[in-house]
Formats: C-alpha cells, structure tokens, sequence
C-alpha cells in the first residue's frame, strides 16, 4: 500500500512512540535506541545544598519572592507556555497553593519565555494558575537550579524547606507527598540523598549497558533493590534499559513497575506488550529476509503464537506489514487480533476500513495524476470513496487535506471541501484537530491566501492546548510561499 500524503504534525501530537510514552513531559532524553549514549553530566549542586536566590526580569503575577529567607516553605516550578504537559499540572498547582498557603507554603512558576509570551498565557489561564509566576533573567535562575541539578525537562518543580534547602526535584504531579512531609517536619532527607544517588546510578547503568558491558546486569539488580516505589527512577531505568536494548533488564524493570500499584501495573502491560510485539517481529524478520519457506513458516507460527493474548502488539504489527505493503501478513495479523476478544475484533475492523480507504484513495489519486480523467470516472470514485470515509467519520479532514497535498496544483477544490463539509456534518465528536484547520491548509496550498488565513484564524481560536496552538500556527505558516515566490 502506497502511503499518500500525510500531516506531519498529527503524528508529532499524536505522539504515539515508547518512549514517550515513558517520559511524559517535555524533556530533551535520546529516545531512539540507535542513537549514542553520552557520559552523564555530573550535577554541580545535590540536595541539602542551600538554594540560590531568584534572578528575575519581570514578576508576571504576584510579588516578588525571596526563596532564601527562611519565612516559608518554597516550591519553584520550571515551565513554559508550549509544553503541554506543564499546561497540565497547573491547575494542580494551583489547588496545592490554595491547600498549604495557611501553612506557609509559597509557589512559583518561573519561565525562560519572553514576557510578552508568558503576560497573555497567565491572563487566559486566570484563576486556574493562581500563584506567583516570574520570568527568568538571561536564564540565570535556569542555570542556578534546572542546569546546576542536572535536569533536563519541563515541567520540575524543587521544594525548598525553611532552612532554605533544596531538599526535593522531580515532576509536579508527584510532589504532594515530599511537600507533606516537609511541612510537617518528617521528611527524611538522608534517604532523598540516598534514591539520587540510585537515581545517578541509572545514568551509569544506561552508559555501561549501551556498551554490552556485563556490569551492567549486576548494577541494574542494584538499582531495582534500592530503588523502593519511585516512579520517576523507576521510568528513567525503564528508558535507560529499552534505549539500550537490555531486554533482560527490561523485563525486571517492568516487574517491578507492575509491583507498584494497579495504574502502574496496567502501565507495564501495554508498554510490555509493545516491547514483546517489537521482538517478535525483529524475530520473524530475520527469518523471513532469508528466503527460507519452511523456516519463514514455522517463525510466523512463532510470531503469532507469542501475540496472541497481545492485542496492542497485533495492532503495532498489522500496522507495520500494511506500511511495507505486505497485505497478506497483514490480513492474517487482523485475523489473530479480531480473535482475541469483541473490542480487538472491531479495532481488527476499523483498520481493515483504513486499509481500503488508503488502497482507494491511491487510486483516486493515479486517475487524477493521469492524462484528462473521464468525469465519469472520477465521479464514480469519488462516490464511492466518500461512502468509505462515512464509516470513519474521523479520517474524512485528513482524507481531503491528502488528496491536496499529493496532487499539489493539479488538486481540485470541489471534492476535498465536499468531504470537509461532510465530516462537519457527521462527526459527533469534537475533533482534536478543527476541520478549519485542514481547510485553512488547503486554500493556502491551492493559492487562496486570504481564505486559508480566515479559516486558520477560526481553526486556531477553537483550540484550547497552547502548544497545539503554536503547533498548528507554524505548520499553517510554513505552507505560505515565501514572498519572492509570490512576488
């Protein structure tokens, strides 16, 4: 199956990979197993250490805060206005700012935005980022505590006690309970040294591991000993171990993730079933290149014999067979998914429906690329095209937005916007993306500048993610011919 055209962009929000998966913020981690692993970064700082004052070039909301003055309890967060995952956690923030200010605890959100970005995102945002909020100077608080800590992703949040030590760092959805127990004097701080410790080792381990170095098998049983219930560790040696291929070790990692509690434990069956899924095929693979009918027959006996209580990996599979246009194998994946259980078997169906809509709209596209298509012909097809893409009322945008983009001037306008006015008709669900949003990209590929800025305008408005909102703004803009072009 020829892959048409497709929106970059909805696979970068999709964002659909492993790995980010494991991460979960904005963080700048390697992700691609094939990619180097560097020595780690010695911090410059450890907790304990006393924590450096604020340099700030504008307080966007609230007063201005002095960390090191020993009055109160203080939380400094590091985000900015792009990050999703740091849009998420600031209505928790603010719920923990209005639950602990009697007990004199002071929140601040510190970006290494520009004022003018950070003043309108606070203003919207209003009282559901109700805390102080500061821009930081030339990066310097950036450097004093996000570089001098070793952290390389948004959002992170250190809780600074009334000895004005920085006694805890991590993610701002796991800090309620280190924050409770500063408060009530019963942190231990001898054992939060101790798990960064554990924490330092994962980057040794990664480095050893990257390098098949036996050490590394012994280091790791370290860790997961030592490691308790912290989530964040535990993920960074889950990416430590998967970025290195260390399947072993991974699989102790996701045992001891599934000891955790029940969201964990339904977390390391999805992530393991996709690592199980990633193996069977690298197996079978190996196997089917070499030519062998026999010994190909027994590995795809194999391969579906490890998948078979493994709906996601059938899926990732399935998947993988179409995008090599191996449709027999990829036939015989949907029939191992559907038999699996009644919601496998109607995921087993819609991919099939995107199959033949992939298939038709290949065929559409080579009548419209061939010399003078007869109208007959190309009404026939579009008749039947539009009839598929109602079962999917979801891929219809996409489906237009493609034609255009691979038929590039030779496109139509009249059959992408028949399906674009079709989808608002039919979808019942609000689409992440706004079906503005596609129609904007196809006027301006098709010319008309002005009807792409106005539908581009609405499609951004009706979007409520500040990240997307960029996201979408600067593919948008990206479109645009550049003005020698125009000119």
């Amino acid at each position: 199956m020829k892959k048409i055209n497709s929106l970059l962009v909805i696979a970068l929000l999709a964002s659909l990979s492993l790995t980010a998966g494991l991460t979960g913020c904005c963080d700048s981690c390697k992700t691609d197993p094939a990619d180097p692993i560097e020595e780690p970064a010695v911090p410059a700082a450890k907790l304990g250490e006393k924590a450096k004052a604020l340099t700030i070039s504008e307080w966007v909301k609230g007063s201005a805060v002095d960390v090191t003055d020993g009055k109160n309890v203080y939380v400094v967060e590091f985000w900015a206005t792009w990050c999703g995952p740091c849009r998420n956690t600031i209505p928790h923030l603010t719920e923990l700012q209005k639950k602990y200010k009697d007990q004199g605890v002071v929140f601040v959100g510190v970006s290494s935005e520009k004022a003018e970005e950070v003043k309108p995102f606070v203003q919207e945002m209003g009282d559901k980022m109700d805390y102080n909020v500061a821009v930081d100077k030339d990066d310097a608080t950036d450097k004093a505590y996000m570089a001098a800590y070793g952290q390389g992703g948004i959002p992170c949040a250190f809780i600074i006690n009334k000895e004005s030590q920085v006694v805890w760092v991590g993610h701002p959805m796991e800090m309620e309970k280190p924050l409770q127990e500063v408060i009530e004097g019963k942190y231990d701080l001898q054992a939060a040294l101790k798990l960064e410790e554990v924490r330092a080792s994962v980057d040794e381990y990664g480095l050893l591991a990257s390098k098949k170095d036996p050490k590394a098998a012994e280091l790791a049983d370290k860790i997961l000993q030592e490691v308790g219930t912290a989530k964040s560790i535990i993920n960074d040696m889950l990416n430590a171990a998967y970025q290195a291929q260390d399947f072993p070790v991974l699989d102790k990692v996701l045992a001891k993730m599934a000891s955790l509690d029940e969201d964990s434990a339904k977390r390391a069956k999805e992530i393991g079933g996709q690592i199980a899924a990633e193996r069977a095929m690298g197996e079978y693979l190996d196997v089917a290149t070499k030519n062998d009918e026999k010994a190909t027959k027994e590995a795809e006996t194999k391969l579906f014999a490890t998948l078979k209580d493994n709906p996601e990996g059938l899926l990732m599979i399935a998947s993988q067979f179409a995008d090599t246009d191996n449709m027999e194998m990829a036939e015989k994946t949907l029939d191992a998914l559907a038999a699996v259980d009644e919601e496998s078997a109607r995921k087993a169906a819609r991919f099939r429906t995107s199959i033949k809509i992939g298939q038709l709209m290949d065929k559409y596209a080579e009548l419209m690329e061939g010399e003078s298509p007869k109208a007959e012909d190309k009404a026939a097809m579009e008749k039947e095209l539009l009839e598929l893409l109602k079962t999917e009322p979801k891929s219809m945008a996409q489906a237009a937005y493609s034609i255009v983009m691979r038929l590039g001037d030779t496109a139509t306008l009249d059959f992408p916007v028949q399906l674009l006015d079709e989808a608002d008709k039919i979808q019942t669900e609000k689409p992440t993306i706004p079906n503005d949003f596609f129609r904007a990209a196809i006027y301006i590929r098709l010319g008309d500048k002005d009807k792409g800025e106005e539908f581009g305008k609405k499609a951004i408005a009706a979007v409520e993610d500040e990240a997307m909102k960029k996201q979408l703004s600067s593919y948008l803009e990206s479109l645009k011919p550049a003005k020698e072009e125009e000119e």
